[in-house]
């Protein structure tokens, strides 16, 4: 799944070899400036679990449409995150890092300078002073406090994130806050856990992580370079005895209590309790280690021609909202603790760095926010129309209301703009609404029974009373799986059932009413008073509309008018509850048509959001929500029709700069057209093939360029130096056009000739520098001599010049 060697991206970079193993988030190269030969470090995205690819290929291939959708977020993720880092300038972090997009990932690359890994450097060193160990981190929580003033944390602080420069200067690479995020998302937190430096809250996808989670990995790297030894995992720490105190307790490691102090406080396991900010680490750290022995031993590397090792190398794993990853705005460093370096350091920095929004994207817009130094709110908070429309969204969520749900979280994405966590609850919603009907209405059927059951029980042992409760329950609970399966019988039946239980409960009880009392007023045939069914049957109507049910209300209130069915002010009700079910269903089937129409929107499907709109106009007309809906779809459409023109454009001048070898220029507008259509197939496989024919053309002209001088005429009066080269009049394609395939022949692929041609265009002499067979060396030879060539120029005048061409064979 690694691309191949010699391999170009943005046509800049060549792949030289893949370091280590791909994955589980990345494949990790080490690259050459095509140019310069300068080496580079290329990451490139590529989530194992999510895509794969063919071999001789360099598109990624998702592995299923689900998989899809989680490989845009990461790829959205990462992409932001690269932006920010090549944004940071630290002595500490990598000097420049260029990013792009190709191949239907991205990309991010960095200088490669000769360097080795601090989880190296333990190998051979086995641990280093108090004073080292401080020497070296304290660039590093500089770096790491520049990164957070952005609002990106790294996630992965550890010995193998950390380089070691030739003289005694370090670097920190590794972030993976975006490898973080869709680790949560896709439920492989578990293969970026670091024993030793991952804080608690990076096991647990519900964790909160933030600049706190760096000060635990800090200090944890910290504690390893002195003493030597693995911290224990957090986790084993948070069930078992914790040994930290023990470890970091030793004399023969740490000159002073100053510094153990701070890496206890920092090293706290419960988030809450922990140094809250990397300056304030840095500051308890910097207190502590001012009395050194100036003899002591300083902590420098001088490393020489060090090849990268590959886990070093390895960026250590790691938001649509964004549900932000960091805490409330109102969360608290702890009060108190073990020293009071701790209140110094966290008053206006903490208080700055708790409410920071980790990686916070607003992809629709692209903008990234943090939180304002001088205030513990967000500057872009929510209005309270938005928290009222997000409250009572989730309020019916939870009461498994789907539909209205989802109708409330669009209109929340419309207050908001783009929201992570709301797109979070939508792209559940259409899990949850994707599940089969049945599947819907076997589950509430099997809970109806299950509440029939127990009534059954309750009328069998004569408690009336709760039996009757008991299936006023059941009857809610199928008059809603009817309502996913009006046709179904099964609902229906159980219904049905339930109804003469009640009236015979009714009858009973009645009876014994009746019994118990002396009147006169009517009796039915069995002695139970007309009235007090009828009124039996109200009471359960009334039940079941302070219940919501008013389907079954009306059944309840239509049986009581079976025995009283002059009461007008029943029949009024009945008549009244009928019409707000009508304006009910109207609202349901309009937010049921509005909710799919937005899907379809965001889906990119815009006429078949167009006809559902529609339906919905249907229902309700003048809805604003919806006009606006159907103004932004029309709109949408025009668009994509101005898409598709530009891509055909792109394309069809694509492929015919490609006809004509103008390679570079065919890739420009081939990645116009894939800026369009992302997953086109087709220009994915042009672009590969361009950048082959661009990187088979260096290598040709590399050797000639090895065999000859730079000066600018040579010996027999050719220029090695022009303006302009000579051209194929037609194109390369002529070439092949006029090429014969020989007789006997079996091999294919393409013959380089260089060429010298005259300042007349004619052709002095040809010779072969990259061939296949003897006779298909020879054709290439014949034709390229028999070709015409405009002239080479060199200040603007005709000259003789050489230029490499090639003849396509195909059997």
């Amino acid at each position: 799944m690694e691309l191949s060697p010699l391999t170009v991206l943005n046509q800049r970079y060549t792949v030289k070899r893949t370091l280590g193993e791909p994955g589980p988030f990345d494949i990790t190269y080490m690259g050459q400036d095509v140019d310069s030969d300068d080496e580079f470090i290329i990451r490139e995205f590529f989530p194992v679990h999510l895509v794969t690819r063919e071999e001789e290929k360099t598109s990624a291939e998702m592995k299923g449409e689900e998989e899809a959708e989680l490989f845009d977020s990461g790829l959205e993720y990462f992409s932001k995150e690269s932006q920010v880092l090549a944004e940071l300038d630290h002595k500490a972090l990598p000097s420049s890092y260029d990013t792009f997009e190709a191949n239907g990932t991205y990309y991010r690359v960095r200088p490669h300078p000769p360097s080795m890994s601090l989880a190296k450097g333990f190998e051979n060193k086995g641990k280093v002073s108090e004073k080292a160990a401080l020497t070296i981190m304290m660039p590093i929580l500089e770096a790491l406090h520049t990164s957070h003033e952005t609002g990106l944390y790294h996630g992965g602080v550890s010995p193998r994130t950390i380089r070691l420069l030739e003289g005694g200067d370090v670097l920190l690479t590794g972030f993976r806050g975006a490898y973080l995020q869709l680790a949560r998302e896709t439920g492989k937190m578990s293969e970026l856990v670091q024993p030793g430096t991952s804080a608690v809250e990076q096991y647990t996808p519900r964790g909160q992580q933030g600049p706190w989670t760096d000060v635990y990995a800090a200090a944890a790297t910290i504690c390893q370079m002195v003493t030597g030894k693995e911290l224990p995992e957090a986790t084993d720490r948070l069930e078992g005895e914790d040994t930290l105190e023990e470890l970091v307790q030793d004399a023969d490691a740490f000159s002073g209590p100053g510094v153990r102090e701070a890496l206890v406080d920092a090293l706290a396991v419960d988030p809450s309790q922990r140094l809250q900010s990397i300056e304030a680490l840095k500051n308890a750290l910097t207190e502590s280690s001012t009395g050194y022995d100036e003899a002591e031993e300083e902590a420098s590397y001088s490393i020489m021609d060090v090849e990268p090792e590959a886990s070093g190398e390895t960026e250590e794993i790691g938001d649509d909202e964004v549900e932000v990853l960091s805490a409330s705005a109102d969360r608290s460093a702890r009060p108190g603790g073990r020293s009071s370096r701790q209140q110094q350091s966290s008053s206006s920095n903490t208080a700055l760095l708790i409410g920071i929004p980790i990686l916070l994207v607003a992809l629709g817009g692209g903008a990234w926010f943090m939180m304002s130094s001088s205030s513990s709110k967000s500057a872009s908070g929510p209005s309270s129309a938005y928290k009222n429309m997000r409250a009572q969204a989730d309020s019916l969520f939870k009461s498994e209301n789907y539909q209205q749900a989802e109708f409330f979280y669009n209109q929340a994405l419309q207050l908001k703009g783009d929201h992570q966590y709301i797109r979070k609850r939508l792209a559940r919603l259409q899990e949850i609404q994707a599940e089969s009907s049945e599947k819907r209405y076997q589950r509430q059927v099997a809970r109806g029974d299950s509440i029939k059951d127990k009534a059954d029980s309750l009328f069998q042992q004569g408690n009336l009373s709760q039996a009757s409760s008991e299936y006023s329950k059941a009857l809610g609970v199928f008059y809603s799986a009817q309502n996913i399966k009006p046709k179904s019988g099964q609902a229906k039946q159980q219904i049905s059932a339930i109804q003469q239980r009640q009236e015979q409960i009714a009858r009973e009880q009645a009876q014994k009413v009746a019994e118990a009392s002396s009147g006169n007023q009517q009796q039915s045939d069995q002695g139970v008073s007309i009235g007090q069914l009828a009124e039996f049957f109200k009471k359960r109507g009334d039940r079941q509309l302070q219940a919501g049910n008013t389907q079954a209300a009306i059944d309840k209130y239509e049986q009581a008018l079976e025995y009283r069915p002059d009461d007008d002010q029943l029949k009024s009700k009945v008549k009244e509850l009928k019409s707000r079910l009508e304006e009910k269903q109207g609202r349901e089937t309009f937010r049921e048509n509005y909710n799919k129409g937005r899907r379809l929107l965001r889906a990119g499907k815009f006429k078949k959001a167009q006809k559902v709109f529609e339906k919905a106009k249907e229902v309700m007309p003048n809805e604003p929500r919806l006009q606006q809906a159907m103004e932004t779809t029309e709109k949408m459409i025009k668009q994509e029709k101005q898409r598709t023109r530009k891509y055909e454009r792109y394309r069809a001048t694509g492929d015919s700069l490609f006809k004509a070898g103008a390679y570079d220029q065919a890739i420009s507008n081939f990645r116009n057209a894939l800026k369009i259509r992302e997953n086109d197939e087709y220009i994915k496989t042009r672009i590969e093939e361009a950048n082959r024919e661009i990187e088979q053309l260096r290598l040709a002209k590399k050797q000639m360029k090895e065999k000859g001088g730079k000066q600018v005429v040579d010996e027999t009066g050719v220029y090695e130096r022009v303006d302009q080269k000579p051209m194929v009049k037609g194109g390369m394609a002529t070439l092949t056009r006029n090429a014969t395939y020989p007789e006997g022949a079996s091999q294919r692929g393409r013959v380089y000739v260089q060429t010298t041609v005259e300042s007349d265009g004619s052709v002095r002499g040809a010779e072969v520098v990259r061939g296949l067979s003897k006779p298909l060396n020879q054709e290439a030879l014949r034709v390229v001599k028999g070709a015409e060539f405009s002239p080479g120029k060199y200040k603007g005048k005709a000259v003789p010049a050489r230029k490499t061409v090639y003849v396509q064979f195909r059997p």
